[in-house]
């Protein structure tokens, strides 16, 4: 390590008594008078980890403290234990880190005495799988300075567990259930094995449940889910799947009175207008000309992507006018808040943190924006999601006031003059041909000269359209397309209208709004909401996480949330990924998702608890991250793909959230953080109970639908009729063979009871192909009709093999006891005994119960190929015939082949070998990659080890021998663990 950076940490406040030294074996070694305290400490190891990026993975590091026998209160060991949980880069192995994240509460509940942490289980199963894990934390422990803390694991007893309960009986007794975040957490904690003890009977639900019909999205069956379920004690499932229904009969097959299955789906919803390309007083502009206005293009750097918890720690600006910059600004702002490790672990921009400490507030930068935006419009790229909240926020806090600008949105704005772009990225939208390819800095100045340059483009092209003033873009909107910007949201049936209506929707997602993804209006939800309950999805697109998350008023909000019927709220460990890769605090998401519980109840508005269920247990967790690892339809990377591997920089793949069908203890663990009895019982249990009391039953297996029900099939009737008589005539004359005749009988039976229009529009289709000179394949059962071969549907003559006279048409039936016996098994030749004429062979013996069932059950399915080059000739056909609104072109189930499944698994394996490489990181500490801040530094370290090699540099960090050690201890523990089960059964 550079002498530098070394001196600088000891020149800090909080270090100069301490000494720092860098051992030839490459370990850092920390002397300090006495123990750090977290905050001190957690100051250390962000410094240190700024500085050596992705380097610190492989230091080795020990603090000492020279007081050995310093006394260490609880409270600092519960502060060590919250550093270390928040802390990732600590962890060499993130699937340890993502142990103790999901099983926080236990770190939090114990007792201190003589330096040993006493650890309360609930049963022995938790406690032997904390025993191999505790050494790795022991050893980080051991790191920072603690080397003598020890754990003692623990069996609660029947008397503690007893107390317990009666002291959080005590604390049920309020009836104000909705107190504030922060006073819940202080009141005592709720405990889960008396929650658990109480609740163990009671009746769970999900409901919002995503079956392998969630195209590679969902993993389990729908008769997996009936089984787990069943197994974990549910009362109800409501499935769930993305944009079809497709599960539906399946689920309905497992209909009991035990387990009821709710028949809903998740669906993308879009506004009914196009989002503003003008906002926030947009009349000061829209009858203004483009040309004579000044603009003032502007970019934000933030500490997050959430404008309500999120800081602005930078503002670029570029102000233009007549196309030419009159001036320009950037000012780094210290944020109020101190930023969280989390976020500084996963730095994105290229702004030094320590320069932004040294920086002005946003309250002494604010009145220098507002004397130079004056009589300016503001202009950003997807202003309306995220500038604006943050710009807005500010206003209010320190003017108390709304922000007083109008604002051009430069993205709805490229929806509109560049309709058939496929990514609309600000990089994307600013390439030029010719020009090498353009990255964001996440630099504000540099991106909003990148910004002027687009808006320049988009001003351009609105004068070759001869747009002059901002209010005629309007005319330039084609409502044919729609950018898919929507909310996702959960659509239930309550009873048979209300699955009639969800079919409805579904049938104009696909169609109607089918804008890359199945989308539907707000309106036309109003429009079918008879026998349907609309929620509000839980999860990160949903409408609600969007209105909290970012800087809205609560007039807005409980406007936004009157609209659902429900709000589902999906736990936190289902945002792991947010609050692991720096978006968000664990503690602010958590007390957000309590914002919006609040809410719902002042409304009246049941919420529930959710847990975004892809799978049923938690080791099929494993198939996701496959399924996350590998691109999508149409080549599109899965959400969670860039928080998986940090945007392809590093294997994140154990922060992916648990997306498991839980059971009881999983979900009381899951809402803990509310600490509050009546609050957990009313989002687990009470309100998921209400909305299943208001869903009647829904009879998904309908009777087969009548094709020829209608009056005004009688003409198509007739047109059949005369078809096949006419072939019929044609082949055998006007005295048809018996055999034929009830052939023909037997099938026109069930044809013109039902499926009439089906073998019209097929004759249509074909006598009009064949007309045009071409050729038309039938495939399939279809060739086992008789009545479709008379008329041209399919060349297979099915009826049992027959000799016959195209002479004098004589016929013979050939009686044979072997029913497969076809014309083709028959190679006698023979003369007619009636004109001495050759005889020829028909008839391939196919019975009609292939085609039709036994009973004529089973609804025709009567596929026709055509070739290529005449194919939407075909189509447009058929759209003649039955009209433009009334024909869609189908899809088929995705299904992954076991070749293609293959090479999903090894594309995972190669994707984590790649993130977890040494070249990666070395890849990673590339200079055109690095910020210039951490440039300097790579330099400085680079220079201070003359024995530098690149291919080996990391190996002096890893300690072999150390490393054999644990796995030794690990084993031995494993054994042990054996033995004692053993002895258990014996004692038995």
């Amino acid at each position: 390590m550079s002498i530098k950076i070394l001196e600088k940490l000891e020149k800090e406040q909080d270090f100069q008594t301490t000494k720092i030294s860098f051992s030839p074996e490459y370990c850092l070694k920390i002397t300090s008078p006495h123990l750090f305290s977290a905050s001190t400490l957690a100051k250390l190891l962000y410094f240190l980890h700024n500085k050596l990026n992705y380097l610190f993975y492989y230091l080795d590091y020990q603090i000492n403290v020279e007081k050995n026998n310093f006394e260490v209160s609880k409270k600092t060991i519960q502060e060590y234990f919250s550093l270390i949980c928040s802390t990732p880069f600590l962890w060499k192995n993130k699937e340890d880190l993502s142990f103790f994240c999901q099983q926080k509460e236990l770190l939090e509940e114990f007792e201190w005495k003589n330096n040993i942490v006493y650890l309360y289980f609930s049963n022995q199963k938790i406690s032997t799988n904390w025993k191999p894990k505790l050494i790795f934390f022991k050893e980080i422990l051991t790191k920072l300075g603690l080397p003598n803390i020890r754990f003692s694991l623990k069996k609660k007893s029947k008397e503690e567990t007893n107390n317990n309960g009666l002291n959080n009986n005590k604390n049920g007794k309020n009836n104000n259930i909705f107190n504030n975040f922060s006073a819940n957490n202080n009141a005592k904690k709720l405990n889960k094995l008396v929650l658990f003890t109480e609740w163990r009977k009671r009746k769970i639900f999900e409901l919002g449940v995503h079956t392998k019909f969630s195209t590679l999205d969902g993993i389990s069956s729908p008769s997996d889910y009936v089984k787990n379920a069943q197994q974990k004690n549910y009362g109800a499932l409501a499935v769930t799947d993305n944009y079809n229904v497709q599960s539906f009969p399946e689920f309905s097959k497992w209909q009991n009175k035990d387990l009821k299955i709710i028949y809903g789906c998740e669906m993308e919803m879009l506004e009914d207008n196009l989002p503003s390309y003008i906002f926030n007083n947009p009349k000061k502009v829209l009858d203004k000309e483009i040309d004579d206005l000044t603009y003032c293009v502007f970019d934000l750097e933030t500490t997050g992507f959430f404008s309500e918890y999120n800081e602005i720690i930078e503002i670029g600006y570029v102000v233009y006018h007549h196309g030419k910059i009159i001036r320009e600004g950037e000012y780094l702002i210290c944020p109020e808040k101190e930023i969280a490790p989390e976020i500084l672990a996963t730095w994105y921009t290229n702004i030094d943190p320590e320069e932004l400490k040294k920086s002005p507030k946003i309250s002494e930068i604010l009145p220098l924006l507002e004397k130079d935006w004056e009589n300016c419009i503001l202009v950003a790229h997807n202003a309306k999601n995220f500038d604006y909240g943050f710009l807005n926020k500010v206003w209010k806090n320190h003017f108390d006031k709304e922000l007083p600008y109008s604002i051009i949105d430069t993205l709805p704005l490229s929806w509109i003059l560049l309709p058939e772009r496929k990514s609309y990225s600000l990089e994307r939208l600013s390439q030029v041909a010719g020009r090498t390819k353009i990255s964001q800095t996440h630099r504000a100045l540099d991106d909003c000269k990148l910004l002027g340059e687009l808006l320049g483009k988009l001003l351009k092209i609105l004068k070759e359209k001869n747009i002059n003033y901002w209010i005629k873009v309007k005319e330039l909107i084609n409502i044919e397309h729609f950018p898919n910007r929507g909310q996702k949201i959960k659509v239930l049936a309550t009873n048979q209208e209300g699955l009639h209506n969800l079919y409805n929707l579904i049938t104009i997602s696909h169609t109607k709004s089918l804008f890359r993804k199945p989308s539907i209006f707000r309106s036309d939800l109003v429009k079918y909401r008879s026998g349907i309950l609309i929620g509000a999805a839980g999860g990160r697109e949903g409408e609600i996480f969007s209105l909290f998350s970012s800087f809205n008023s609560e007039e807005k909000r409980q406007t936004k949330m009157k609209f659902y019927d429900y709000i589902e709220i999906n736990s936190p460990k289902s945002f792991c990924y947010l609050w692991l890769n720096g978006k968000i605090r664990e503690t602010e998401l958590k007390e957000m998702l309590e914002k919006i519980i609040i809410n719902s109840n002042k409304l009246n508005i049941p919420s529930i608890a959710n847990h975004n269920v892809y799978y049923c247990d938690d080791k099929e967790k494993i198939l996701k991250e496959i399924v996350i690892a590998n691109e999508g339809m149409n080549g599109i990377r899965h959400y969670l793909y860039n928080e998986a591997t940090l945007e392809s920089k590093e294997d994140r793949f154990s922060y992916l959230p648990p997306q498991h069908l839980p059971n009881l203890e999983e979900i009381i663990d899951n809402w803990l953080f509310l600490n509050n009895k009546n609050l957990l019982e009313k989002v687990i249990f009470n309100n998921p109970q209400q909305l299943v009391k208001k869903i009647g039953e829904v009879n998904i297996q309908q009777p087969p639908l009548n094709y020829s029900s209608t009056e005004n099939v009688k003409g198509e009737e007739n047109d059949l009729v005369l078809s096949y008589t006419n072939k019929t005539n044609e082949l055998f004359g006007n005295n048809w063979p018996e055999f034929v005749k009830e052939r023909i009988e037997k099938e026109w039976k069930i044809i013109k009871g039902r499926y009439v229009f089906i073998y019209w529009l097929a004759h249509e289709v074909v006598k009009k192909t064949n007309e045009k000179g071409q050729l038309v394949g039938s495939r399939g059962s279809i060739g086992s009709s008789f009545v479709a071969y008379l008329c041209g549907i399919t060349d297979l003559n099915p009826l049992p093999f027959y000799k016959f006279c195209k002479n004098c048409r004589y016929s013979e039936l050939y009686h044979t006891n072997d029913k497969t016996y076809s014309c083709y098994d028959y190679t006698e030749k023979e003369k007619c005994p009636n004109c001495s004429f050759l005889l020829t062979m028909e008839g391939h013996n196919l019975p009609l119960e292939t085609f039709f069932g036994w009973k004529g059950e089973k609804i025709p399915d009567i596929d026709l190929n055509f070739s290529g080059e005449y194919q939407r000739t075909a189509h447009n056909y058929v759209r003649q015939l039955l009209g433009e609104k009334s024909v869609y072109r189908i899809g088929t189930i995705n299904t992954l082949s076991e070749q293609t499944a293959e090479i999903f698994y090894k594309q995972h394996l190669k994707l984590r070998k790649e993130l977890n490489s040494p070249e990666h990181f070395e890849k990673m500490t590339n200079s055109e990659l690095m910020a210039p801040w951490q440039k300097k530094h790579w330099e400085e370290l680079s220079n201070n080890r003359k024995d530098f090699k690149e291919e080996e540099w990391y190996k002096g960090w890893i300690d072999k021998e150390k490393l054999k050690e644990l796995q030794r201890k690990y084993f031995q523990l494993r054994r042990e663990k054996a033995q004692l089960e053993e002895l258990r059964k014996l004692e038995e």
